[in-house]
């Protein structure tokens, strides 16, 4: 017996998530920063965090951020490596 199931079509990346959801300058005035201020206000707005692992995976500082927030779970015991196979009974 052939078990025949429904295939998704994966539609394309839409534009508008290529930037940011609610930029800064629609909610912050800049006028009385001084020049400092601005420039670091101004970069924070042309940061794209990406949004799949995939491009993740090809920027040597985003796998950078992911090893140094790894090695602070492990460091302070926050998880724990369990068998995928294992059961797990949740409250």
């Amino acid at each position: 017996m052939t078990l025949i199931l429904p295939i998704t079509i994966r539609k394309g990346t839409r534009n508008c998530t290529e930037q940011p959801l609610y930029p800064l300058s629609n909610y912050v005035s800049l006028d009385r920063l001084s020049t400092n201020h601005k420039s670091f206000i101004v970069s924070l707005n042309s940061v794209v965090v990406p949004n799949f692992v995939t491009k993740v995976l090809t920027k040597k500082k985003w796998k950078d951020a992911m090893k140094v927030k790894m090695d602070a779970l492990e460091k302070y015991n926050t998880w724990e490596f369990v068998d995928k196979t294992q059961r797990k009974e949740y409250c």
